[in-house]
């Protein structure tokens, strides 16, 4: 939290509201518009969205000392397409956009866009088998945090295929 308080004014313990919640709160639904960035102090969050075909997709994950947010919709003030929910238990810093700092959404950005840059290449990756194994490389601390499904779904491959790339290394 010291860090980004560093990023505001004196006067910053108005501004940043820290909340707790439990597994399966959801932040924002699809439709909302996202006015507010959350600094993951502790606890695990998901960004998704709903295909046509109903099977839920994972974009993003967010950890201690991660923000979540939907970009798209903070930045244009149109509805988000995709939902974000705790995944395990939270404490969040809330921050929300009439309160932001140019310097404090100038880091949002920047961390934003090295996360996406990160998610992108990994799923360069030729076979599944690679995907995950960047996948390990890049997020070590959230290889056994996450439900399996969550993982198949952030690396575009099927929970079944993750489960046979599993297998195939442990045995």
């Amino acid at each position: 939290m010291q860090s980004i308080l560093k990023l505001f004014p004196l006067s910053a313990e108005a501004v940043l509201k820290k909340v707790s919640y439990p597994k399966g709160h959801i932040l924002l639904q699809p439709g909302d518009i996202s006015d507010k960035i959350w600094w993951v102090e502790e606890g695990l969050v998901r960004e998704f969205f709903l295909p046509d075909d109903g099977r839920e997709v994972t974009t993003r994950i967010a950890t201690t000392g991660m923000f979540i947010y939907a970009p798209l919709s903070y930045l244009s003030g149109e509805p988000a397409s995709t939902a974000i929910e705790v995944i395990e238990k939270c404490s969040l810093v809330s921050i929300r956009r009439s309160e932001i700092t140019p310097a404090l959404l100038g880091a949002v950005l920047e961390k934003t866009v090295m996360q996406s840059e990160k998610h992108f290449e990994m799923l360069q990756w030729k076979s599944p088998r690679q995907r995950l194994e960047a996948y390990e490389r890049l997020y070590p601390e959230l290889c056994n945090r996450i439900p399996l499904y969550y993982v198949a779904s952030l690396l575009h491959i099927t929970p079944q295929t993750l489960s046979r790339i599993r297998r195939r290394r442990c045995g």
